[in-house]
């Protein structure tokens, strides 16, 4: 059995844990699956629970979905709480282990690193210590002269990372300090171990990835899909311990971002794969897997630029527009004689495209909405996960999460 540099090589906490699918997709096949036409109100709803708007706030490139459930099911009081993983283990808490929670936290403010980084950290310690300052009596004794919350026996693991020395993650000491613990598993150029063993900010394209393939690109655990049902948990703690500075997206600036038209719509189909095909069984779909958000919006609604940038396609059915870090925001299905720019065109978040249409594949009027990340050059952007499977173009990413980048919520319509 391969024994990794961080991660557990034996069954963890006494039981494997099995393969564990993100909330947040879940939540997409299970809430955002609908025939394009079928007007679907549960995302508007949610961005109300949510109470989503100007003063709202998660972490980039997670869902308001995700935020949602966990609010719901999430217990709190005090300095202790409750977090469920989707496996349904319930994980209690105490001050002691969301200081620990903390520290980490810290650790990525004081890198200047994104959220989504302390999202990865966090599922990690949830997965590999439950969030406790772990000392090892049998294969490190020396760590039980250390302040500790308890004990384990997984090979020379310890700490709240469960980060080896025979490894050269630190020495006892070093590692028995979660803020040490923490830098070190954020790694980087700043980082303590110079890239030896690499941590976070070592890996290529990390921010590309799922943060349970992240975290397992740093723990090398021998359970590699164990650590994707903490997500939930994660953002969890992370609300509750992250309030220092850079815990919220950035604040859009004035003219940053729009909704994308002249008045809000419902979203009638979401992110996500489809079960058939347009000319298949009941021609629910021009796709099987849809990057995009569908809002089903009468034709003839103003289409406007969600963002500013140039116009560099503008062709019956599909006009992009490109902003200065290189994204490209998309909008489907306006007839060519309602599209109002031209290729070259420099346009204001705001400025009018078009309308809504009902050309190229499609079942009725709607606007498809998607963003397309894979040029970008702007790092709080890059850290959006890319959605699809092998049948879509690489670099889409989730515009809920994207547009909330320039504060605008597309489940509502509001803008900050």
């Amino acid at each position: 059995m391969r024994t990794g540099r961080g991660g557990r090589s034996r069954e963890p906490l006494s039981r494997r844990i099995p393969r564990a699918r993100t909330i947040a997709t879940l939540l997409l096949v299970a809430a955002l699956l609908t025939p394009v036409g079928v007007v679907m109100m549960v995302p508007l709803l949610m961005g109300t629970a949510l109470g989503a708007g100007p003063g709202a706030c998660r972490p980039a490139g997670v869902s308001a979905a995700d935020v949602h459930h966990h609010q719901m099911t999430g217990a709190r009081g005090g300095d202790r709480m409750v977090v469920h993983s989707t496996s349904g283990e319930a994980v209690p808490l105490d001050p002691a282990q969301l200081a620990n929670a903390a520290a980490m936290v810290t650790a990525v403010r004081e890198r200047g690193a994104s959220d989504r980084a302390a999202l990865v950290m966090l599922m990690t310690g949830l997965q590999e210590s439950r969030l406790r300052n772990l000392a090892n009596p049998g294969a490190v004794p020396e760590s039980m002269n250390f302040p500790h919350d308890g004990v384990g026996d997984d090979h020379d693991s310890i700490g709240v990372l469960q980060q080896r020395p025979s490894m050269s993650w630190g020495t006892v000491a070093e590692l028995m300090d979660p803020g040490y613990a923490a830098r070190a598993f954020l790694g980087g150029p700043d980082g303590p171990n110079a890239g030896t063993p690499p941590g976070l900010l070592d890996l290529d394209a990390w921010e590309h990835d799922d943060p349970g393939v992240a975290a397992q690109r740093v723990q090398a655990s021998a359970f590699p899909d164990a650590y994707e049902q903490w997500l939930g948990a994660a953002i969890e703690v992370l609300d509750r311990v992250g309030d220092a500075p850079g815990h919220c997206p950035r604040p859009a600036t004035s003219g940053d971002g729009a909704y994308p038209l002249s008045e809000p719509a419902p979203i009638t189909d979401g992110v996500g794969p489809r079960p058939c095909r347009v000319g298949g069984p009941g021609g629910c779909a021009s796709s099987t897997w849809h990057p995009a958000l569908d809002f089903g919006a009468a034709c003839g609604v103003p289409v406007v630029a969600a963002r500013p940038g140039t116009v560099t396609a503008a062709s019956d059915y599909w006009v992009s527009v490109t902003t200065d870090d290189g994204t490209v925001i998309s909008y489907l299905h306006m007839f060519a004689s309602d599209v109002t720019v031209a290729l070259g065109d420099v346009v204001e978040a705001g400025a009018r495209l078009g309308a809504v249409g009902n050309a190229g594949p499609s079942t009725g009027c709607h606007l498809d909405f998607r963003v397309n990340t894979i040029a970008t050059t702007d790092p709080d952007v890059g850290s959006l996960p890319h959605v699809g499977d092998a049948s879509v173009a690489p670099g889409f990413v989730d515009p809920v999460a994207y547009m909330a980048l320039y504060g605008v919520d597309l489940l509502t319509g509001e803008t900050a």
